[in-house]
């Protein structure tokens, strides 16, 4: 029926478009149909404890507050930069805000070093509009730009204090969470009054890695968490003061200097954890800048056209069993697609941060709950289609009687034992000469009914029709009723 043709290529163009959708949408609903959800899953189930040798990680944990409550005199803050230089670090990048002046020997040493040593200090952008916009300290670095572009734009700022006007490299620690609360975007540049700022981990690069840093979109990059907290090698603040950190363990790395420390307060969720220090955030973002410098990172894949392709190939293999399998079977084929997809999923993840990986999900969903059972009513409306014709020649109680023996081959040859009847007009020839065509079908057709009746009434079963006259019988189609 061409109604029927009509709805199940709506069916077929709505699955396809709810894969495709949240693949090229820009709208922020396309992340909140179980896409960040799937992708955090993978990002855990992936994340490698291979050991990330070129970083280290200097904590200011509890242990190390103890001995020493915040906030630290500046003294010491420039004790640890000045330890972890002497013992071969490559870059110094600082997690730590200094808004305003401390004391004043320890603020001198961090303005020299931050003017003539490989340090990057820290300064936060703020991204939410704010009736009194944020502006606190000084801003540092940047590059002219008139435009955003594809920065993101901050609403407010907080700086640096006054002293350490003069330092080279500053990065942004400033970030905003996904609706959920967790983080999985950083924007690697920041547009502000007309000049970009790059994120700490670009700006920790850009100084100190020894190479051109690789080239990469100036929005929000997604986070590529591709190593589990355990791979970073982390060293104690305290330990470091004390002088137990020995050079080795320092010498050629790039070091991130922040706080794990609950009481400081520095902690965010991330598809690794609910509660993670952000000082592993630019940890995570800079390895996978330093993998991408290297040539490691993994090859860029078209995530999005192959989302499409599987769902295209999943409705077209469907158009073909759905009308010819039980709903039971075409569901156990959505499920083993769903799985085939998790799979490619998986795999399909590092490569394209940019794919919605549940999309195909979604539609196999929307095929489970619309076209199986479309297609099942098809299928039992052919039933009820069939069985009105086959009551038309055998008896009503005799077709439920064979629906209710759940015959297995009620086609198939069996001895049995039967009453026949066959009956015809007596003289119909000479009958029918004297009439007219009109009035010799309805002759025949009333006999005929007129035969059929009686035959159906009493749970006969009619085999064919002779011209004039029928063939029944009784005992056979329900013999092993």
């Amino acid at each position: 029926m061409p109604s029927t043709d009509l709805l199940r290529g709506c069916i077929a163009v709505l699955a396809i478009a709810l894969c495709a959708w949240p693949q090229w949408s820009a709208a922020p609903a396309a992340t909140h149909l179980g896409d960040e959800w799937l992708r955090d899953h993978i990002v855990r189930l992936q994340a490698s404890a291979e050991p990330e040798k070129r970083i280290l990680v200097v904590d200011i944990d509890e242990a190390s507050l103890a001995r020493q409550p915040w906030p630290w005199p500046r003294s010491r803050i420039a004790d640890m930069v000045e330890l972890l230089l002497a013992g071969g670090a490559r870059g110094v990048a600082l997690d730590i805000l200094q808004e305003k002046p401390a004391d004043a020997a320890g603020d001198g040493r961090m303005a020299v070093l931050a003017a003539h040593a490989p340090l990057v200090l820290a300064q936060m952008f703020d991204y939410l509009p704010r009736a009194q916009p944020l502006q606190g300290g000084r801003l540092g670095g940047g590059t002219a730009r008139g435009t955003p572009g594809e920065a993101v734009p901050a609403s407010g700022f907080i700086g640096n204090h006054e002293g350490l006007a003069g330092a080279h490299h500053v990065g942004n620690i400033g970030v905003q969470t996904d609706a959920d609360g967790v983080l999985r975007h950083v924007p690697m540049q920041t547009w502000y009054a007309g000049r970009l700022y790059p994120t700490l981990s670009r700006a920790l690069l850009a100084c100190c890695s020894g190479a051109p840093a690789p080239a990469v979109a100036d929005g929000p990059l997604r986070i590529p968490y591709q190593r589990s907290w355990e791979a970073y090698d982390v060293a104690k603040a305290a330990d470091l003061l004390a002088g137990q950190v020995p050079p080795d363990f320092i010498q050629g790395r790039l070091v991130l200097i922040g706080s794990s420390s609950l009481s400081i307060g520095d902690r965010i969720a991330t598809p690794l954890h609910a509660s993670t220090a952000g000082l592993l955030v630019h940890a995570a973002l800079l390895s996978a800048q330093l993998d991408e410098q290297a040539g490691l990172a993994p090859r860029p894949w078209p995530g999005r056209w192959l989302a499409l392709l599987f769902t295209l190939s999943v409705v077209f293999f469907l158009s073909y069993t759905l009308p010819r399998l039980s709903a039971a079977a075409n569901t156990a084929l959505l499920a083993g697609s769903s799985l085939l997809w998790l799979s490619l999923a998986y795999a399909i993840a590092p490569h394209d941060p940019a794919f919605a990986p549940a999309a195909p999900l979604l539609s196999n969903l929307f095929l489970l709950a619309v076209a199986v059972p479309f297609h099942w009513q098809l299928a039992q409306q052919r039933s009820r289609q069939l069985l009105g014709t086959l009551r038309q020649y055998v008896a009503k109680a005799v077709v439920d009687e064979l629906l209710r023996s759940d015959l297995q081959d009620p086609l198939a040859p069996r001895l049995l034992q039967v009453t026949t009847l066959i009956a015809d007009m007596e003289g119909y020839t000479s009958q029918v000469e004297s009439l007219s065509l009109e009035e010799a079908a309805r002759l025949t057709t009333d006999f005929l009914d007129c035969l059929t009746r009686p035959v159906l009434e009493q749970q006969g079963t009619l085999d064919k029709y002779t011209g004039d006259g029928l063939v029944a019988f009784w005992g056979g189609a329900a013999a092993e009723c």
